[in-house]
């Protein structure tokens, strides 16, 4: 199935720049926005990641983030490194940790729960001189402070860190707080710093 764009989607951001333009996309985004509770439950997080990424060639797998792995769907669980959590990419503890934004599928994947912990809220960026991350060979870390996702992944979660910043300005936005993006993370006024990355 092909998503197609709705008519007239972007008629208001005709011409504009800066924070025009981001104004004008905000209000396109939420129009019509229906959030999902933050679950297991059906018609919550869990069951809509297990259908989103859904592994092709295994009806019974996902495919999780972090080097693309086929896991089981029905090993969901807290923690550990044989089953599989939510990822938020943006981290909770940088404001996604309520309202909307804490269930929102642009930016949630499903991950083995031991790489999600080694993540944590690290920030993502080019990492040098390293062997591979501790619990994902595929990614890259320095520890606590850059995680560098492989180049396949980069760029859905670039895009995804992109949609938050715009989508969520702490005005009527179901209890988020306004997520932004900067040169310099601060965890307290909810700012993630802009991935540095190479790689598609």
């Amino acid at each position: 199935m092909v998503y197609a764009v709705p008519a007239n989607y972007y008629t208001n951001t005709s011409g504009k720049i800066g924070t025009d333009l981001k104004a004008a996309l905000n209000s396109a985004i939420k129009a019509g926005y229906r959030s999902i509770p933050y679950g297991s439950g059906t018609g919550e997080t869990v069951p809509a990641l297990r259908y989103l990424y859904a592994d092709p060639s295994n009806a019974n797998n996902i495919i999780l983030i972090y080097g693309g792995e086929s896991f089981a769907s029905s090993a969901y669980g807290t923690s550990g490194a044989t089953v599989w959590n939510i990822e938020h990419c943006w981290p909770q503890s940088y404001g996604a940790d309520s309202g909307f934004a804490r269930s929102d599928l642009f930016h949630l994947r499903p991950c083995k729960a031991n790489v999600n912990s080694d993540r944590s809220n690290t920030l993502y960026g080019n990492v040098a001189n390293s062997t591979g991350a501790k619990t994902a060979p595929a990614c890259r870390e320095l520890e606590n402070v850059m995680w560098e996702p492989p180049d396949s992944e980069k760029g859905q979660i670039a895009r995804g860190m992109l949609y938050l910043a715009v989508r969520y300005e702490g005005s009527g936005d179901g209890g988020t707080a306004n997520l932004e993006l900067a040169d310099t993370d601060n965890i307290s006024a909810n700012l993630f710093a802009r991935p540095i990355v190479t790689g598609k």
